[in-house]
């Protein structure tokens, strides 16, 4: 009777991950003819191999005894024509037998054209229903596996692809034997990958099958391997693919289903593949919530995919546990998202015309500083995935000043280094200000996501926030800057904007004196430009004008004790990204440019 199963991991990228959710996905299938119902498979990470644990055990005796043909994963069936086949068959030919014997045996053949047709039509009824057009007849929704269809596609990958999944189905009449195999292979550490090629070997021998035990390990599942110059010793080189056990490569294939998602680059032929990295997770929730996710992605540019990537599987993470009470409580008791999913590996593939090639292997964790533990916190954390998203996409990748605040967004989400989000909030304050110049749209952070994320952070770090000489002096920026602009597009000119502000304030920090130096010249100007408006308005009759409030000489004491007790570059970058933050509640209610004076100042 057997529980547990473990998976060594042998590259140190996604396709060991792969093996992992592909063979959980077999187990559930094993489970579910077993017992019936949907038997839980957790996955999680146990550092040098993943641990894959069954709610039921799988006996030997089944295992052994079952006759059914097990599809994991379907044939993917195109029009294109193929290229000739490795034995040299031609390759038409070679599908057509697949095809054959598939259909005979009850396996599940997709057509990728008939599928292509129907997302196609249905995408096309859901953008009209946006309108409000009517329709008379409403289109049947795609399969949730459609995203993966769609990456398996590229001749190179869609021809390894079916040669595994034709191999399985070929030895449709010994599953039971290659499931005993495989749950062999993966009961015991280290697994002994040699002692089950050579099981296969004698497996297919006894029953007139291709005894050939490995298949090319494609790049698209194996991003660490490819053509090239290989030797397993470096006494030769050898430009050829490099291979391995073709049952490992087909739950890898498996697994992509369950956890992988690739995307090409808007307006290009690059692509990025995106693979879940289990910390501890029900496999099947996992495999319905990768679903979803897949459905809410679209085509961007290479960071902000990455962005998006982070920001949708949480969203989708927290959307889909509202319908699942024992995914929702799972979710609470945890210190943080990272304890259940780390995060995704990527691969960037870059396109050579006829194929594509790994040029970088990264990894963008989940924010560890997103805590979800109430109900509170899951509709606090909803609403700062609102508003991010809405930043990223102000963001426009192909602009050379898009780039720099992109990427510490991207290194924010992951690390939760403030380092990194104030590498955001300094250069996105410019952006800000130079696009509303250009009459074109950025959306501001607003306070209240700032507040949260940084004492989310570093809790010690209200002190700062809440002074009341902290806040009047970013109000004072708030005013100069986007405000005045706002004003500006309004048709009205009574305070003059400060370009480059922000920026300057944030250099000038490496030093106090300097950075104190340049805060109080912007504070005596800003104060004096008050006093003038102020005496514009009187000579002009109107007293009782709104105006600006002024900086009190208590506020510049308040923040020169800041700045002694935590540093200039830190409260500096504060004051930055909370000036430059917008207070309204929302995009559509523009904050107002002015305030009435207060006789204390």
């Amino acid at each position: 009777m057997t529980t547990d199963f473990y998976v060594e991991k042998q590259s140190g990228t996604f396709s060991d991950a792969l093996i992992a959710f592909g063979l959980a996905r077999l187990l559930r299938l094993l489970l579910h003819k077993c017992y019936g119902g949907d038997i839980s498979v957790r996955l999680s990470d146990a550092g040098a191999y993943y641990r894959l644990s069954c709610a039921e055990p799988l006996s030997r005796e089944f295992l052994q005894g079952f006759t059914d043909t097990l599809a994991p994963i379907p044939f993917l069936h195109t029009q294109s024509k193929p290229k000739e086949g490795d034995s040299g068959e031609p390759a038409e030919e070679s599908l057509a037998n697949i095809l054959r014997l598939a259909r005979q045996i009850g396996y599940e053949v997709v057509d990728f054209e008939a599928e292509r047709d129907k997302h196609n039509l249905w995408q096309k009824q859901r953008e009209e229903s946006l309108k409000g057009t009517p329709q008379d007849v409403q289109a049947a929704e795609p399969s949730r596996d459609w995203y993966v269809y769609q990456a398996l596609r590229d001749p190179n990958v869609l021809k390894g692809y079916n040669k595994a999944v034709g191999l399985w189905i070929s030895a449709h009449a010994v599953h039971s034997a290659l499931v005993s195999l495989l749950c062999d292979l993966f009961s015991t550490l280290p697994n002994d990958v040699k002692r089950a090629e050579r099981a296969w070997q004698e497996l297919a021998r006894h029953n007139g099958l291709e005894t050939k035990s490995r298949l090319t390990a494609l790049q698209f599942y194996n991003p660490e391997r490819g053509k090239g110059q290989n030797a397993p010793k470096a006494n030769r080189l050898r430009s050829e693919n490099v291979e391995s056990f073709w049952l490992l490569e087909f739950l890898k294939m498996v697994g992509f289903y369950e956890a992988g998602v690739s995307l090409s680059q808007r307006d290009r032929e690059d692509r990025k593949t995106y693979v879940l990295m289990p910390v501890e997770i029900d496999s099947g929730q996992s495999s319905q919530i990768m679903a979803e996710f897949r459905q809410n992605l679209d085509h961007h540019g290479s960071i902000v995919s990455d962005v998006m990537a982070v920001l949708r599987y949480v969203e989708t993470l927290l959307k889909y546990s509202e319908k699942s009470p024992s995914l929702r409580a799972f979710l609470f008791g945890k210190p943080s998202l990272r304890d259940i999913v780390a995060g995704f590996q990527v691969a960037f593939y870059k396109s050579m015309g006829n194929s594509h090639v790994v040029m970088n292997l990264s990894f963008i964790g989940l924010p560890s500083w997103m805590r979800v533990q109430s109900e509170a916190d899951a509709l606090k954390l909803n609403s700062w995935i609102r508003e991010l998203d809405q930043v990223t996409k102000s963001l426009n990748e192909s602009l050379s000043d898009a780039v720099a605040p992109l990427t510490a967004l991207r290194d924010f989400l992951s690390s939760g280094n403030l380092a990194h989000l104030f590498a955001f909030t300094t250069p996105y304050s410019g952006y800000c200000i130079s696009r509303r110049e250009d009459n074109k749209y950025a959306s501001q952070l607003s306070t209240t996501l700032l507040e949260e994320m940084i004492m989310s952070i570093q809790p010690q770090y209200a002190a700062i926030l809440q002074n009341q000489g902290f806040r009047n002096i970013a109000y004072a920026i708030r005013q100069s800057t986007v405000i005045a602009q706002y004003a500006k597009a309004r048709g009205e000119r009574r305070y003059d904007i400060r370009y480059g502000l922000g920026q300057e304030l944030v250099r000038k920090s490496h030093r106090a004196e300097e950075f104190l130096t340049a805060l109080a010249d912007f504070v005596t100007k800003y104060n004096a430009e008050n006093a003038q408006v102020a005496e514009r308005d009187a000579a002009a009759g109107r007293q009782d004008a709104p105006r600006r409030r002024s900086v009190a000489t208590s506020d510049l004491e308040q923040l020169v004790a800041l700045v002694d007790q935590y540093g200039a570059a830190l409260v500096a970058n504060l004051l930055v990204a909370y000036g430059y933050a917008s207070e309204r509640k929302s995009e559509s209610t523009p904050e107002s440019d002015s305030e009435s004076v207060s006789d204390s100042e």
